[in-house]
């Protein structure tokens, strides 16, 4: 089942309403005057995907998620707890999308695990520039990295994820880490 994403009625004039959360199994209810429905849909871990002449109890399965594995370099050491590093993408091509998703409920947090790899999901493959953060698991206060130049990375349409070095230098972290308390 879906981890959570949501629902969206497609109007016959295309006007997207009735924003309905996906809840714990993959379920969303709303009600509706008509005997079926348009909508779009995604959950985490999915790619956005528009459904036609939905009727009640349809089930829907949803193609992966478009992601990239980032690989930080080797010479960087992740924080010790409680602090963790992250990473989110924005968007920056294709500037529009079809259907708008919402990263803190359609898209899967991008914790950078140990071994120093995070897999990063986009609903959409594009191209996206990247943000890294040191939170606080105590307070979940967040601290960006600030880097001189963000990388861009593009998030292919396949099924295997590829493997992309993550531009970060120990300066770069060290001076987040140490905003954050570390």
């Amino acid at each position: 089942p879906w981890r959570r994403g949501h629902v969206e009625l497609r109007q016959p004039d295309g006007t997207l309403t009735t924003w309905t959360e996906i809840e714990a199994p993959g379920r969303a209810t709303f009600l509706s005057l008509e005997t079926s429905v348009d909508l779009w849909a995604v959950g985490r871990g999915t790619r956005a995907q528009s459904f036609a002449g939905v009727h009640d109890g349809d089930r829907f399965v949803l193609p992966a998620t478009p992601a990239i594995v980032l690989q930080l370099p080797k010479a960087l050491s992740l924080p010790a707890a409680p602090l963790a590093l992250l990473v989110r993408a924005e968007r920056v091509h294709p500037a529009d999308v079809e259907f708008e998703t919402y990263d803190d409920v359609d898209i899967e947090e991008a914790l950078v695990r140990d071994g120093g790899s995070v897999r990063l999901e986009q609903s959409w493959p594009g191209d996206y520039a990247l943000s890294w953060f040191v939170r606080r698991a105590d307070t979940g206060v967040e601290f960006p990295v600030t880097q001189a130049e963000r990388q861009t990375v593009s998030i292919p349409d396949t099924a295997v994820a590829p493997l992309v070095q993550a531009r970060l230098t120990r300066e770069e972290l060290a001076r987040a880490v140490l905003e954050a308390g570390g």
